[in-house]
């Protein structure tokens, strides 16, 4: 008997994860696995992620009109909040709601960090990446995810 397609084992998870590089900073880099993808979801983005000793999860960043969330499953990653910074453990729980505060997980530890990282998939979301002056303008076409990053100097009036 196969199990259901709606269904993946923390086996498989752990199996499947490939390397994630960032799309402004190629020395950001993750193992994940998109679970949400592999099940059928369409509005939430839901992602099995190992964070690697050393690694930093993302530019640090904040969403205008998405959600996000994590959810650390081993490890002690370390989170940074705006300019506070906050050590993590097993069983810990993160919201980040749209406009809230700039945000990145990093691993200072010398075991990986695994957690579940996800939000929803609305139809377009601003990102603004302001340690680095970077905006990303988030859409949908032809059923898939686009990114165009600008230079946030560039909406600056002349």
């Amino acid at each position: 008997m196969s199990r259901s397609p709606h269904i993946i084992s923390r086996d498989q998870m752990a199996a499947l994860v490939e390397p994630r590089t960032h799309p402004i900073d190629a020395s950001v880099q993750r193992l994940a696995y998109a679970l949400g993808d592999a099940t059928g979801l369409t509005r939430i983005g839901i992602h099995y992620t190992v964070l690697e000793p050393g690694q930093t999860s993302t530019v640090a960043h904040v969403h205008h009109f998405s959600d996000e969330f994590l959810l650390v499953l081993q490890g002690h990653p370390r989170l940074s909040l705006d300019s506070e910074t906050i050590d993590l453990a097993p069983g810990d729980f993160v919201g980040l709601p749209a406009n809230g505060p700039c945000h990145l997980l990093h691993n200072p530890t010398l075991e990986n960090a695994v957690y579940i990282v996800g939000g929803d998939r609305a139809p377009h979301d601003v990102c603004d990446y302001p340690r680095i002056g970077r905006r990303a303008y988030i859409y949908e076409e032809n059923g898939r995810r686009k990114r165009d990053i600008i230079h946030r100097a560039d909406l600056d009036e002349k």
